[in-house]
């Protein structure tokens, strides 16, 4: 169902992104107060498809 979910948000050209609660991390550790991690690969994805939005 969420999969579902998720491709008729994108088939809509709607993306929608939630940052995860730091306290239910669970591939990464939750660090209170610790600087970002450096991510240069993040500029590499590019902008969204003409046409998409982001939802929060």
């Amino acid at each position: 169902r969420l999969l579902e979910s998720v491709l008729d948000d994108i088939e809509r050209g709607e993306l929608v992104m939630r940052p995860q609660p730091a306290d239910l991390a669970t591939w990464e550790p939750s660090f209170t107060g610790a600087p970002r991690l450096f991510r240069p690969e993040l500029l590499q994805l590019g902008e969204l498809p003409e046409g998409y939005r982001v939802t929060r």
